[in-house]
């Protein structure tokens, strides 16, 4: 799957590169599943709900530190990224889960810091 003739295709070379295929197919499946399931995260999916505020609590810090961290992480798994379609999906969605767990520890950890300030905090 690639966008080659699509406009601006030359963003898919370097940086864009992993996410221009995949992130439609994401964002596609994340609307679907919010839209069938309206209001289930308030009634019933407790860890889910659970998971949805820590993000929610901790995303400016996940904002601020999480192109360090993506960057580190991207290098690691470069060989998994600019490969066919099977092998770049699991090096995508591995790049945003191991980008989005330690941005969420990192943050923490700075939040437990005198520098919670600078995440919106006040020291935990």
């Amino acid at each position: 799957m690639t966008y080659q003739d699509a406009p601006n295709a030359a963003y898919a070379h370097g940086t864009g590169a992993f996410i221009t295929p995949f992130l439609p197919i994401l964002v596609t499946g994340l609307a679907i599943l919010l839209l069938a399931c309206p209001g289930a995260m308030g009634r019933g999916w407790g860890a889910l709900r659970r998971w949805v505020g820590v993000i929610s609590k901790y995303s400016l810090g996940i904002y601020i530190v999480h192109p360090i961290i993506l960057y580190a992480v991207a290098m690691g798994l470069n060989h998994l990224l600019f490969v066919d379609v099977v092998d770049g999906l699991i090096g995508f969605v591995s790049l945003v889960g191991i980008t989005l767990a330690l941005s969420i520890v990192l943050s923490a950890l700075i939040a437990r810091t005198p520098l919670a300030f600078a995440l919106g905090t006040e020291q935990q």
